[in-house]
């Protein structure tokens, strides 16, 4: 999704309509991007992991709530 209120921002979300990734100043396929937050549920639909990486590396994590 971009939109005019957020250029750059791309989400995805789950089957269940939650949002699973967003991509912040990514390119069309988020290959390149400045962050990535991507976010888990377990069966329930709670969250059980949420972490943002940065400069196109989903190795290069500033911050991991596991």
């Amino acid at each position: 999704m971009t939109g005019p209120a957020s250029p750059g921002l791309h989400v995805a979300n789950d089957t269940s309509g939650r949002r699973t990734d967003a991509w912040f100043n990514a390119n069309t396929g988020n290959t390149t991007f400045a962050a990535h937050t991507h976010t888990v549920y377990d069966a329930s639909g709670r969250v059980t992991e949420v972490w943002t990486s940065r400069n196109s590396s989903n190795t290069t994590k500033v911050s991991d709530l596991t």
